[in-house]
């Protein structure tokens, strides 16, 4: 890679226009794009005038804490996510490394070269607000798929692209538990824990509760049927032979899905 030379507030106000000015995201790139796993600590003081308890959090890597607090009234650490961006990576940037900070530059313009027309899908998955366990484990999954992608894989990428799916789906069932699995009862007359849900069942009660629409489902259940030829008995007697096309295709219905459940997740209901 070419040595580009850029001061300490230039790669901050790189790192905040290419995410949008959106704090959550440029902390999101820190941590999982560029792997400095810092950690929020908390603590709460009393006001002496009114009594009233402050809760009071600062950024924390390798032993060391962040030089400015943030602060809510209720304990609450997404209150950093409201501070300007500027100012939470100033903070932190004064925690890190001379090396660390080059490599934060380098895959901040690695990553904005434009060169991987896939990349912009973790974007879309950003967008669904997800538990952080299950979104840890997505974008290791979609980090792969985009992979698989640009190295013309196919075979692998569609069976990642069912996985990624699965997964998201799971993640809006477990955070409208009660909805999916009143749906499920009337639509399957069935009462299991999401861990015995398959694909199918996802995508149908996706469907039913209004998360996704029809035309999606019938791309989704491809994905679906496409993923069960992992089984290679399954491959041969059907003859598939998967090529580019067909895994481009699985990322282009990924890409709509979530841009559905993200227009129809505050608003599902039972039809």
């Amino acid at each position: 890679m070419e040595n580009i030379n850029l001061t300490k507030t230039e790669i901050i106000d790189l790192i905040i226009k290419y995410h949008n000015n959106n704090t959550y995201k440029v902390l999101f790139f820190i941590e999982y794009d560029c792997n400095i796993k810092f950690k929020i600590e908390v603590s709460n003081r009393i006001n002496p005038f009114n009594g009233t308890m402050y809760f009071y959090y600062k950024l924390k890597y390798n032993g060391q804490l962040s030089d400015i607090e943030f602060f809510n009234f209720i304990n609450d650490m997404t209150c950093i996510y409201q501070t300007d961006p500027e100012k939470v990576l100033m903070s932190l940037f004064k925690l890190l490394s001379y090396e660390e900070i080059e490599n934060i530059k380098n895959i901040l313009i690695n990553n904005n070269r434009i060169t991987n027309k896939y990349s912009h899908i973790k974007e879309k998955i950003l967008n669904l607000n997800m538990a952080k366990d299950i979104n840890n484990s997505i974008i290791v999954r979609v980090d792969e798929f985009i992979k698989c992608l640009d190295n013309e894989i196919p075979l692998s990428a569609i069976f990642l692209a069912g996985s990624i799916l699965e997964s998201v789906l799971l993640n809006c069932a477990m955070q409208n538990d009660a909805l999916f699995k009143k749906t499920m009862s009337i639509k399957k007359n069935q009462n299991k824990d999401f861990s015995k849900w398959v694909l199918d069942d996802f995508i149908d009660i996706s469907k039913e509760v209004g998360l996704i629409k029809q035309d999606m489902k019938m791309f989704c259940d491809v994905i679906r049927e496409f993923r069960n030829y992992i089984h290679p008995h399954k491959e041969i007697k059907n003859g598939f032979t998967p090529d580019m096309h067909t895994a481009k295709m699985c990322f282009n219905t990924l890409e709509i899905t979530f841009e559905q459940i993200a227009e129809n997740i505050d608003n599902i209901k039972i039809e």
